[in-house]
């Protein structure tokens, strides 16, 4: 719509900046009466929607782009907080699981069986 914003696309850090702000303002009013009843995600959301369409923020910035970013600073932070001890003793479990899984829709044609009788 507009090609002239007050924070250019190419300006990765202070759109990140500006994000990170809209994100803390939902975390704030999620505590309010007004915010309780939307979540801090849907508050953030539209605090980003009305910055965008006020041509304050791009409406596209390639810093929107989750996987080149985001994706990658949160692996490492999700594996250190990962308990790999029960992970290892839990895996044979989840290795069955993984095997069965595709197999019980053949599992219901054969017996003729809803699927929430086998669970």
């Amino acid at each position: 719509m507009f090609e002239n914003t007050l924070i250019q696309s190419d300006q990765h850090w202070a759109v990140w900046a500006i994000l990170i702000s809209a994100a803390a303002f939902g975390l704030w009013a999620e505590k309010t009466r007004w915010g309780s009843r939307l979540s801090a995600v849907v508050v953030s959301i539209l605090a980003a929607f009305i910055l965008s369409n006020l041509s304050i923020i791009p409406s596209q910035a390639e810093g929107y782009d989750v996987w080149s970013y985001l994706v990658p600073l949160a692996i490492p932070l999700l594996l250190f907080k990962a308990d790999l001890r029960m992970t290892i003793r839990k895996q044979d479990q989840l290795c069955w699981h993984l095997f069965l899984g595709p197999l019980e829709p053949c599992w219901e044609r054969c017996l003729h069986l809803p699927s929430f009788l086998l669970a």
